[in-house]
């Protein structure tokens, strides 16, 4: 067995940039859905109101695999029309 780590692996905090529809309802749809994964929401920010927004997330430490799934799954039911960004974010 390895212990080698490589970035992006283990349990990090993420920032991530989404782009979602401007509609009641979207935020709470993602919000359920990160929690669905034990995904825990540190901040939150929409820089602009369109028809499609962009939302800025940062996260609390979470797997790279599991944050994968639930950004998948939001694309998935269209919550989200696109995701732009993920990155680790260092402390």
């Amino acid at each position: 067995d390895s212990d080698l780590t490589f970035a992006g692996e283990g349990i990090n905090r993420y920032y991530i940039r989404m782009a979602a529809e401007d509609k009641p309802g979207i935020l709470g749809n993602i919000s359920s859905t990160f929690g669905k994964y034990d995904i825990s929401i540190e901040s939150m920010m929409q820089p602009k109101h369109s028809e499609i927004v962009p939302l800025l997330f940062i996260v609390h430490q979470t797997k790279r695999s599991v944050l994968d799934a639930a950004l998948a799954e939001l694309v998935e039911n269209n919550y989200v029309k696109s995701i732009d960004s993920v990155m680790k974010v260092e402390s």
